[in-house]
């Protein structure tokens, strides 16, 4: 079973896309992602059906409608093992046994470049950019993160013709936040970018940009180029 480790610098240099399943994803153009690596995380696979990679750091997701969309896929799939229990189907499928990718989850500041772990971050997206960083990634480009909560809309997929027919009737369960939802995201977003100075110690060449209307304002802002 492969580790992290495995995929160090698989994709230096290049721009990494990180998806988060927020609203910004709704009006992102998806044929900026055509030959550009991928991450999707938790839900937005109903959005990127087929990213370069699968991520989460929730051992609930295998319980989510969205999860026979990553079974079914071919790109790999990376766990934290902590959380492997609830994975334990997926470790063991003949099917699977060579999509998934476990990495440890380390609570600390302070990086181990040698390690196959990710620091813990307040959200997947932020273990997810982590991960991105691991990959060697020049550019780390974060749409949909959970740094907008404004509005009636906190997924994509709160947007009519977001959801196919094939699960229009399946109620994409959210899961319950273990932080407020609430308009101040001050703090969601001072998190997001402590995260990543502490990861640009790691890959000190890397940079971060995103598109969503909260994050713009502590990381440069994505354009299509």
């Amino acid at each position: 079973m492969k580790t992290i480790g495995d995929f160090r610098d698989k994709h230096k240099g290049e721009d990494v896309f990180v998806f988060g399943a927020s609203p910004e994803l709704h009006h992102f153009d998806m044929s900026l992602i055509k030959g550009r690596a991928t991450i999707c995380v938790n839900s937005s696979i109903l959005k990127i059906k087929t990213p370069t990679y699968y991520f989460t750091s929730d051992g609930h997701q295998i319980y989510k409608k969205h999860w026979e969309f990553v079974q079914a896929g071919d790109f790999p799939i990376v766990l934290n093992r902590q959380s492997m229990h609830g994975y334990r189907q997926v470790a063991d499928s003949e099917k699977n046994k060579n999509r998934v990718v476990y990495y440890e989850k380390e609570h600390t500041d302070k990086l181990n470049k040698n390690a196959d772990k990710i620091i813990f971050g307040i959200s997947s997206i932020h273990c997810a950019t982590h991960f991105a960083s691991i990959l060697g990634a020049k550019r780390i480009i974060v749409i949909g993160a959970n740094c907008k909560f404004t509005g009636d809309k906190l997924h994509f997929y709160d947007y009519d013709g977001e959801i196919d027919d094939t699960i229009a009737d399946k109620k994409i369960e959210a899961g319950i936040p273990t932080y407020p939802r609430t308009n101040d995201t001050n703090g969601m977003m001072e998190a997001m970018l402590c995260y990543w100075q502490t990861l640009r110690s790691e890959n000190p060449n890397a940079n971060i940009v995103a598109q969503g209307d909260r994050l713009e304002k502590i990381f440069p802002k994505y354009e299509n180029d």
